[in-house]
C-alpha cells in the first residue's frame, strides 16, 4: 500500500511540448501591401521649360495635381518607415543597402532600411524633411536671412550625401526618338497636352523628362539639327531655339532671345548653382557627423582600455557607426582609419 502510494506520489510529471518560436520575418515579406507606395509627384514638373502649354507656362491644376501626390507618396512612404524601424532586419537591411548604393543599384519609388527614396534616388524630401509647426513660423525670417531651412534627420545618416540624382528619363526612347531612318514613332506628352483630340495612335509617349532629356542629348551631341529636334518634338524652330537658349547652348541661326527668355536662362542656372551648393553643404555636414562619430568611438576605445586596465568596469557606449562609415573607413585601426578619413 505505501509503495502504492509513493509511485504515485513521485511519479514523473509529463513532458509538455513547448511552441516553436516564430521565425522572424522582414516586415516588407509580412506585410507587403504597406510597401506598395502609390506614384510620387513628377520631379520634372516645376522647373521643366516644355511642360505644360505651348507657351512653357505650369497651370494651376498641375500644381494641385503634384502637390496631391506628393502628399499621397508622403503618407503610404511614411507608414512603410515606421514598418521598417521596427523590423529586427532593418540594419541588415542597411548594410545591404548601403552596398547596392556602391555599385551603382540606386532604389527608386520604394522604402529601403527605413528611408523614403524619391523618383530620383535620393530621400524623399516629402518624407524625410517634412516642416516643423516651429519651422513654418520661421519660414520668412529664413528666406530673408537666405537659410536653406535643411533639417538633420539622423535616420538617413547611413545614406550617402554625394548621392548624385538619378536621371528619370527613358534612354531607350530617347535614342528611337534621334534616330533618323525611324520617324513618327514617337509623340510627346506637350504635344498631346496642347491638342487634346490628338492620338498616341500605338507610338511612344515621350514624358515631360524625355523632351528635356531629348533636347539636351541632341544639342549636347552637335549632330542633330534644330529643324529634326523641332520634328521630333513637334513644334516650331523658334521654340526649340528658345528652349536652347534657356537651357544654357548658344544660339543658332538668326534667333534673338526675348527679354524674358534671358531671365529665365538666368533662372536656370542659378537654380542649377543652388542646387550644387545644396548638394555640397549636405556632403560636408555628413562628412562633419561622420568624423565626429569616429572620433567618440576612438574615444570610447581608450577609455575602455583604461578601465581595463584599472580594473573598473564600464557600462554603455558612443552611437554605433553606420554601415556606410564603416565601410568607408573603418579597415583596420579606428586610429588609422580616422586619420585616412580626415585627410580625404
Amino acid at each position: 500500500m505505501v509503495a502504492a502510494v509513493l509511485s504515485r506520489t513521485h511519479r514523473p510529471a509529463a513532458r509538455t511540448a513547448r511552441p516553436t518560436p516564430p521565425i522572424p520575418v522582414r516586415e516588407c515579406d509580412r506585410r507587403p501591401e504597406l510597401f506598395d507606395l502609390p506614384e510620387p509627384a513628377r520631379v520634372e514638373a516645376a522647373a521643366n521649360p516644355l511642360a505644360g502649354t505651348d507657351d512653357g507656362f505650369i497651370t494651376l491644376d498641375a500644381v494641385t495635381e503634384e502637390s496631391a501626390a506628393t502628399a499621397r507618396f508622403a503618407r503610404a512612404a511614411k507608414k512603410a518607415v515606421g514598418a521598417c524601424e521596427r523590423c529586427p532586419f532593418l540594419q541588415q537591411c542597411q548594410r545591404e543597402t548601403t552596398e547596392q548604393l556602391f555599385a551603382g543599384q540606386r532604389p527608386q519609388t520604394e522604402v529601403r532600411g527605413a528611408v523614403a527614396f524619391d523618383a530620383e534616388g535620393l530621400p524623399a524630401k516629402a518624407v524625410h524633411n517634412s516642416p516643423r509647426r516651429r519651422d513654418l513660423d520661421q519660414l520668412t525670417l529664413d528666406v530673408e536671412l537666405d537659410l536653406t531651412g535643411v533639417r538633420h534627420d539622423p535616420r538617413t545618416d547611413w545614406v550617402p550625401a554625394e548621392l548624385e540624382p538619378v536621371g528619370t528619363h527613358d534612354p531607350y526612347a530617347i535614342r528611337i526618338a534621334l534616330d533618323e531612318q525611324r520617324t513618327d514613332t514617337v509623340v510627346t506628352q506637350s504635344y498631346l497636352d496642347a491638342k487634346p483630340a490628338a492620338k498616341a495612335d500605338g507610338r511612344i509617349v515621350l514624358s515631360y523628362t524625355d523632351e528635356i532629356a531629348l533636347l539636351r542629348a541632341g544639342l549636347t551631341d552637335g549632330l542633330v539639327t534644330k529643324n529634326r529636334l523641332k520634328q521630333v518634338l513637334d513644334t516650331k524652330w523658334e521654340k526649340v531655339a528658345e528652349l536652347a537658349h534657356i537651357l544654357g547652348f548658344a544660339p543658332e541661326g538668326k534667333y534673338s532671345p526675348s527679354p524674358w527668355a534671358q531671365r529665365r536662362r538666368s533662372l536656370a542656372a542659378a537654380d542649377s548653382q543652388a542646387s550644387a551648393a545644396a548638394a555640397t553643404a549636405a556632403h560636408r555636414e555628413q562628412y562633419a557627423r561622420d568624423l565626429a562619430a569616429i572620433r567618440r568611438n576612438i574615444d570610447h576605445d581608450r577609455i575602455l582600455d583604461l578601465a581595463d586596465r584599472s580594473h573598473v568596469a564600464i557600462f554603455g557606449g558612443p552611437t554605433p557607426l553606420s554601415s556606410r562609415v564603416r565601410r568607408t573607413t573603418l579597415v583596420g585601426h579606428r586610429s588609422e582609419a580616422l586619420s585616412r578619413f580626415a585627410h580625404r
